[in-house]
């Protein structure tokens, strides 16, 4: 019994202290992406359907980077050097996303609910030049929306996530996850509240053009 007291302010402050890590994390991370960060997993679509079999969704990570204002972009069973980050910053930069290379201009709406995008990446030697937008629809899904031109004709990529939990330890320590997850999910429910009104579809329309808006719509 006496060792078992002798443990226990041990054991308190190492709780405590796993606590206050992911406290200090989250008040870190720009709250902006604070209904963005952890697990994701890509609702199925024909995109992702092979002719002869299902083909399980891949999971998505995005994990806040060391100083808050990004995000790390990893995906589940990919090796190492498979990865994105998303700065939006305002400032077109060089990026090399899952093996493309290019540059990248990333910012946030007026309202900090949506990230417009502006790419020029090349990947497996095709150049493409993409404008996106992402956000959070009404289900707390991710949307995440590509038009796409590769010629004359564009075309538009839409991609829907699903929360998928926590951060796993590959990418963060369990204890700031678990933190950060519950925070996380509560501004999920606070933004998929807000609805659209005629200022952001203005913004958008004037941000990445009429064919990114009709897919947001």
């Amino acid at each position: 019994m006496k060792s078992l007291f002798r443990l226990l302010p041990v054991v308190l402050i190492a709780s405590f202290t796993q606590i206050s890590a992911g406290q200090n994390l989250e008040q870190k991370v720009d709250p902006r992406w604070l209904p963005w960060v952890g697990a994701w997993t890509l609702v199925p679509d024909s995109d992702y359907v092979n002719s002869a079999a299902q083909v399980t969704p891949p999971t998505v990570f995005l994990a806040p980077t060391e100083d808050g204002q990004s995000v790390r972009v990893t995906v589940a069973g990919t090796e190492a050097g498979g990865q994105d980050v998303l700065r939006p910053d305002g400032v077109r930069a060089a990026v090399t996303p899952f093996g493309c290379q290019g540059t990248r201009e990333m910012t946030w709406s007026s309202d900090g609910l949506r990230l417009f995008s502006h790419s020029d990446l090349t990947c497996n030697g095709v150049q493409r030049k993409l404008t996106g937008i992402m956000l959070l629809d009404r289900r707390r899904h991710w949307i995440d929306i590509q038009v796409v031109e590769t010629g004359q004709n564009p075309g538009v990529w839409i991609r829907r996530y699903r929360p998928a939990g926590s951060l796993p330890p590959a990418v963060m320590p369990p204890a700031q996850a678990a933190s950060l997850a519950i925070t996380a999910n509560a501004a999920r429910v606070r933004v998929a509240r807000l609805p659209l009104d005629p200022d952001d579809v203005i913004e958008a329309l004037d941000r990445v053009g009429s064919n990114a808006l009709e897919a947001m719509l």
